[in-house]
């Protein structure tokens, strides 16, 4: 009866642990990533919130890159925040934005974004699965480390984002 008992109180704990294991942070959403991805409402190509590009220079890569999507259907969008989300690295924060945002045509899934923590001085580039086949994570982290990081090193946001764009324009 005894080993009977402690059976049932060793299973009984076990399934409490268990359930309580459920609830346990692991499953939950942290507090920082919710609502943590910018909107875009409007639909911009560039989306720069930290202010570091001006009007003429986010007009002159929205032109650019709207001929390329006329003359290709590829698409690119820019996102430039302060800072991103404790819970996120900045390749899965552009990941997400991209999938939000929808950028790319969804039956070619031939999208791009690039993403940029000014702040925290971190950047990426987001591929949808077409895309990816010919502009690789290789590729695009070579592009941004040889093209990009030199110029934003210098302040100079504009030329590194143009350059940068040039680059991946050739390569795609």
């Amino acid at each position: 009866m005894f080993l009977k008992n402690s059976i049932y109180l060793f299973f009984g704990l076990f399934f409490f642990f268990a359930l309580l294991g459920c609830n346990s942070k692991n499953n939950v959403v942290p507090k920082d990533s919710v609502n943590a991805l910018p909107q875009n409402k409007e639909g911009r190509i560039i989306s720069d919130y930290s202010n570091l590009l001006d009007a003429l220079e986010k007009e002159n890569l929205t032109k650019k890159i709207q001929a390329y999507e006329r003359s290709t259907s590829n698409e690119i969008a820019i996102v430039i925040v302060d800072s991103i989300p404790k819970s996120y690295t900045i390749l899965a924060y552009a990941t997400d934005i991209a999938n939000e945002w929808g950028v790319g045509k969804k039956e070619l899934n031939n999208g791009l974004l690039i993403a940029m923590a000014s702040k925290q001085k971190v950047i990426a580039i987001a591929t949808g699965y077409g895309t990816e086949k010919t502009l690789t994570d290789s590729i695009c982290k070579q592009l941004i480390d040889k093209v990009m990081i030199p110029k934003f090193k210098k302040d100079m946001f504009f030329e590194g984002f143009d350059n940068g764009i040039d680059s991946l324009m050739v390569k795609w």
